[in-house]
């Protein structure tokens, strides 16, 4: 058909939240296939992050001061719906 339009693969989009369901700004997101890191970014101004990843199994960590690290398992696929990572904070 002529078009030079280039297939996007799929996408990680997230947010981070607080234990008052709060977005967290500058939090520290690693997303890991098996033990190799495959990206790295931090939330912006609205908590979020996004990150362009083949389908796949992913670990996703996020690192928050003051809060415990959450590791989160995530299987992405072309029609992955954004989600939320909640943030704990140490008892």
């Amino acid at each position: 058909d002529g078009s030079s339009v280039v297939a996007q693969g799929p996408t990680m989009r997230g947010t981070v939240l607080d234990d008052e369901q709060l977005t967290v700004i500058g939090a520290g997101v690693v997303v890991k296939s098996g033990d190799k890191v495959v990206a790295e970014t931090q939330t912006g101004v609205d908590g979020g992050f996004s990150i362009p990843l083949k389908a796949g199994q992913y670990t996703v960590e996020v690192t928050v001061s003051g809060f415990d690290k959450a590791v989160h398992t995530v299987n992405v696929t072309p029609d992955l719906a954004p989600f939320s990572i909640p943030m704990r904070a140490p008892r």
